[in-house]
């Protein structure tokens, strides 16, 4: 599998893994780095150079291209006397030239390797009071390009199957915080129309942890994960039929699958000519959250059996750990799922504050779960309890909503607190 993977840099924690749309190479970019391109998750070719910057402001611009060497290329990389490298080479080097003015630095750096040419320029004003920030931002340049691995063509299928399926799974991570906060805002339909599209995601991840664990491989279907806007869609109806008919789901399961479907598309297209009511939607939403408690378990055994027979993806990733570094990763990746909406206000302060609620959540769940130990814990964490909504009552709780990590309950008999995921259900702990 030579020339098939980047190489992870000694300072991985702080890098991240971005790969071309084409499979042509990858890189590490920093942690706090975002791609700066419009339609990041929208297909078609890329015509613009890659633009990489700060998530929320960048002093420079560093922009890339990769292109294929054709006439006019060829005569400029005879004029500069660059030197051809070989894809297999442990690490590309790129000639730099800097370029001052009065007004702004300008840096190109680039590189031939194979059969492309690699061209990227940074460019920064040269205001006396940005030099030192500056520098800092040249130098992450040339962390990033050390990194750049390109790809052989008989290795990018690997990458792009690889590209997809960790964007795929940062959108399941994406669509839980947004199923949260429609819950936190009592937006019924919105947890509707979110948890479908999650129940979705999870039979089609269902379809292939199955085929990997039959077939005794680590193939990802495309077809099933991401969707050309030219592509003939694979419906959500069609992924149940698909499910039932490789006996992944039971009949009973497929058949409320379907009910659902039909249930909330009443909502959504017949709300407002029909008699139905917002507490009808609640109900739908409740029902919902059932269904999506069974699949969840369905994808948990998935992975378990995985696990055991080391087949799959999760076979073969068996020492696999989640590091507070790989939880900020993902964070960061649901920010840019997101996109620039996660940079304004409210849901950019929440983003921020998710790394303290894991730790929030961790000791307090291994704590005894009382009251002075949730008072304590949040001080600890700097988590204001002004954030918890009024109580309210389910069954034989006390219930607050608690952003950002799903509800507070608390047993009204023997008052031992529990924190309660969105659409999950509190453990019955009570010896009264």
């Amino acid at each position: 599998m030579k020339n098939s993977k980047v190489t992870v840099p000694n300072d991985s924690a702080k890098m991240k893994l971005f790969s071309d749309e084409s499979g042509k190479f990858q890189m590490f970019i920093p942690i706090d780095w975002e791609y700066k391109n419009p339609s990041f998750y929208k297909s078609g070719d890329i015509t613009e150079p890659y633009a990489f910057g700060l998530y929320d402001n960048s002093f420079g611009a560093f922009q890339m291209s990769c292109k294929e060497i054709n006439p006019h290329i060829e005569q400029l990389i005879r004029s500069r006397n660059e030197i051809s490298q070989s894809s297999d080479s442990s690490q590309v080097l790129f000639s730099e030239q800097a370029v001052p003015t009065d007004k702004q630095w300008f840096y190109a750096f680039s590189a031939v390797v194979d059969d492309h040419y690699f061209f990227a320029t940074y460019i920064a004003g040269r205001a006396k009071k940005y030099e030192k920030k500056v520098a800092r931002e040249l130098e992450s340049v040339r962390r990033a390009l050390t990194t750049i691995k390109f790809i052989k063509p008989e290795f990018r299928d690997i990458v792009i199957r690889e590209r997809r399926f960790e964007l795929f799974m940062t959108s399941i991570a994406t669509i839980t915080e947004l199923k949260a906060k429609a819950v936190e805002r009592s937006s019924y339909l919105e947890y509707v129309v979110f948890t479908a599209s999650h129940i979705d995601a999870f039979l089609r991840l269902a379809l292939i942890l199955s085929d990997q664990l039959r077939n005794n491989h680590q193939l990802i279907d495309l077809n099933l994960l991401y969707q050309k806007e030219t592509d003939k869609p694979i419906m959500e109806r069609k992924i149940y039929e698909k499910c039932l008919n490789e006996g992944i789901i039971p009949k009973h399961l497929f058949q409320e699958l379907e009910r659902l479907y039909k249930e909330r598309n009443k909502v959504i297209h017949r709300f407002i000519i029909t008699d139905i009511r917002t507490e009808d939607i609640l109900s739908l939403a409740v029902a919902y959250g059932n269904v999506f408690e069974k699949v969840d378990s369905l994808i948990d055994q998935l992975e378990k059996d995985q696990l055991s027979s080391k087949r799959g993806i999760w076979g073969a990733n068996e020492n696999m750990v989640f590091t507070e570094d790989a939880k900020r990763l993902l964070l960061l990746k649901i920010r840019d799922k997101h996109g620039r909406i996660a940079q304004n206000g409210t849901q950019n302060h929440q983003n921020m504050k998710a790394a303290q609620l894991i730790d929030f959540e961790k000791e307090f769940n291994a704590s005894n779960r009382t009251t002075a130990d949730f008072i304590t814990l949040s001080a600890k964490h700097g988590i204001s309890l002004d954030v918890l909504s009024k109580p309210y009552t389910v069954d034989c709780y006390s219930v607050w909503n608690f952003p950002g990590a799903g509800q507070l309950y608390q047993c009204n008999d023997c008052k031992a607190l529990e924190l309660v995921k969105p659409g999950k259900q509190p453990k019955k702990n009570c010896t009264i």
